[in-house]
């Protein structure tokens, strides 16, 4: 996977310089923070997982998933929801214990510099995903599964 992103960020920037433009944004990651629906417990995983089904109905993994200090962020998630046209269930687990799961609405941008799929809506539990002032994080609460 990360040679596939590497060959598309290459190709990318030649595209760009192509055209004339000497630009090109970085992908735009997704981060998320976990806390439980009391909130006076802290949210604490040696690993976060997230799982959905492919296209061939196969059991997959985003796998580009970086966890630290409680924050985990993944730009290979919003790919795959743009590629599964935004009607994956993506099913978030800590140290193997489910925790919520997640719905994306994606688009591809057309603005010059980027090309990159952007998520336009998160939700979890039937409702919009809030964003943490503090991590600049959506925030899960665990336990939000349909």
């Amino acid at each position: 996977m990360k040679k596939l992103f590497t060959v598309l960020f290459c190709l990318t920037l030649i595209a760009c310089e192509k055209h004339g433009l000497e630009c090109q944004t970085p992908p735009p990651t997704l981060r998320f923070s976990i806390r439980y629906a009391d909130t006076t417990r802290v949210f604490n995983a040696e690993k976060v997982t997230i799982t959905y089904q492919d296209s061939k109905g196969q059991l997959s993994s985003v796998t580009d998933i970086r966890y630290q200090n409680g924050v985990f962020e993944t730009y290979d998630l919003a790919i795959k929801a743009h590629e599964t046209g935004n009607k994956t269930t993506f099913s978030v687990a800590a140290d193997g214990e489910p925790i919520s799961d997640l719905y994306l609405t994606t688009y591809k941008s057309t603005a010059s510099c980027d090309g990159w799929v952007h998520a336009s809506e998160i939700r979890s539990g039937g409702k919009l995903l809030e964003i943490d002032k503090s991590t600049y994080s959506y925030l899960i609460t665990a336990g939000q599964l349909q």
